[in-house]
């Protein structure tokens, strides 16, 4: 559980730079899917 909420903190914050890069589409996708 805690290497899940580990890794899932990495792919927030990757998401996270994404994001500023695509405008915001990804953060989008990302509520829709769920919390990392």
């Amino acid at each position: 559980a805690v290497n899940k909420k580990i890794s899932g903190n990495v792919v927030g914050m990757t998401l996270l730079g994404a994001d500023v890069a695509t405008g915001g589409t990804l953060h989008v996708e990302v509520i829709a899917i769920g919390p990392p």
